[in-house]
């Protein structure tokens, strides 16, 4: 496979603008990912995707990871050397920090099993051997998750229980050396007074000041959402709110859980609940710095929904995008909706199809650059494999087919930026990708001091609209 990429990007962005759209690419298949299952994915410094997806049945049992090079992703290579615990909804996971690349999962099975982490320092071209995270003795353990912030902070959960299943709960482990050594388990979700749904994978989210885990909590079979909330790097969970509270009644497991993101103290959710009667996916915005309840609306209008399940989230800044699997017509497809302002500008109306062609999506996952470009994996029924597409916001499709070009830098920045290849008279514009203008000035420098962090659009008449991130 080789995915000419740009070529096609510059194709499908270079339109007239319209308001409340992403472009995708066309899915191009992940090589090798015959039976490939619960593909996941993280990107690097430069913008660029890892990823990793689980076989099950034709090949084995077993987890690969790929990276992107040479405008293609690379021959996946094997992580695991015994058979994977894995399902289509829940096993292993990916994080990345810099070009610090961590997966965690569990090998053989409940009972003699482990969990472990391989770490790569080098944006996954090298890997370090497999470290055990699950305790020596050994325990009932499943579904792990990790967060990697903050330069070499690691926190890795899973779940434990007793035999058969009996009083299933998260805990939480961190390091301070890049995985190298973790400390004892903090157990997490048993200090919301019930049990932790046994089926249903957990979400981390972390920053400086906030460490989130979320999980679907099992209150005497109401099976909703909720997140422990911790302020010193995972050593203990004091805090828990509520993301969910529809009182989903199930008498047996779910089997799907929550996708959570950080912006300073706002948390970001999405989640499906069928506690109204029919199942539906939800976006939720938290303020964890103060009491106030969280705020929720729906992703799509209720008199679309046939069959809605397995959203993924990703994010820069309060730009917010959810992607999740629908049921139409007997197929499974992909759908989006998307705020460029947190839950203050969603609207279930903009949800739309992510790909226009027959087949069957699901079991998606979603990642955002700080350039604005978006990175979607997911399982092609059809295709028997994994696929990949970009997405791009509508908002940077300018009419580009007759512009000049310019180059910014630094980009990202946080203090003067050159514009190179336009003059000192040049008539220059900074807006949101909402379309809110921010800066006017004629030159070719700029001072971004002043602006908040986040995604902008530079526009010189006559040349190409540029993003600028700001940090």
């Amino acid at each position: 496979m080789k995915f000419a990429l740009l070529p096609l990007a510059i194709t499908l962005v270079s339109s007239t603008f319209a308001q409340n759209t992403i472009y995708w690419t066309d899915p191009v298949v992940i090589e090798e990912s015959e039976d490939g299952q619960r593909p996941r994915i993280s990107l690097l410094d430069d913008n660029s995707p890892v990823l990793m997806y689980s076989t099950y049945l034709l090949s084995g049992k077993n987890l690969y990871f790929s990276k992107w090079e040479n405008n293609d992703f690379a021959q996946p290579v094997q992580m695991n050397d015994a058979n994977l615990l894995t399902y289509d909804w829940g096993g292993a996971e990916i994080d990345t920090d810099g070009e610090n690349v961590y997966v965690v999962f569990k090998e053989e099975n409940v009972t003699t099993g482990r969990v472990y982490i391989r770490h790569s320092d080098d944006g996954g071209l090298t890997w370090g051997i497999k470290n055990q995270i699950e305790d020596a003795g050994g325990e009932l353990a499943m579904y792990p998750a990790v967060k990697a912030y903050d330069g070499n902070r690691v926190m890795v959960t899973y779940m434990t229980h007793g035999t058969g299943g009996v009083n299933p709960q998260y805990i939480v482990k961190t390091s301070v050396d890049s995985a190298q050594t973790f400390s004892s388990a903090t157990q997490v979700s048993a200090g919301y007074g019930d049990e932790a749904c046994y089926c249903c994978p957990a979400a981390f989210a972390a920053n400086d000041d906030y460490q989130v885990l979320a999980f679907r909590n099992d209150d005497n079979n109401i099976r909703d959402i909720k997140a422990a909330v911790s302020t010193d790097h995972g050593t203990s969970f004091p805090d828990y709110v509520s993301l969910d509270d529809h009182d989903w009644y199930l008498t047996a497991c779910p089997s799907t859980g929550p996708e959570i993101e950080l912006v300073n103290a706002t948390l970001y959710a999405t989640y499906m609940n069928k506690g109204e009667g029919d199942e539906m996916v939800y976006f939720v915005q938290d303020d964890l710095s103060d009491a106030t309840p969280y705020e929720e609306k729906q992703v799509i209008a209720t008199d679309s929904v046939d069959n809605v399940n397995h959203p993924a989230l990703a994010n820069i800044g309060d730009t917010v995008v959810v992607v999740w699997q629908q049921a139409e017509n007997g197929e499974t497809n992909l759908w989006y909706n998307f705020s460029f302002n947190g839950i203050s500008d969603w609207d279930e109306a903009n949800a739309a199809p992510v790909l226009d062609i027959a087949n069957s999506q699901n079991y998606c996952d979603l990642a955002i650059g700080t350039d604005g470009s978006l990175h979607l994996v997911y399982r092609d029924e059809y295709e028997n494999r994994v696929m990949y597409t970009r997405g791009y916001f509508s908002a940077l499709s300018i009419d580009n087919n007759t512009a000049q070009n310019f180059e910014v830098y630094p980009n990202p920045a946080n203090n003067e930026v050159v514009l190179k290849g336009i003059t000192e008279t040049s008539k220059v514009t900074v807006s949101t990708l909402t379309g809110e203008l921010v800066l006017k000035m004629t030159g070719n420098q700029l001072n971004v001091q002043e602006l908040p962090a986040g995604v902008y659009l530079i526009e010189v008449e006559g040349f190409e609209t540029k993003r600028l991130i700001v940090e």
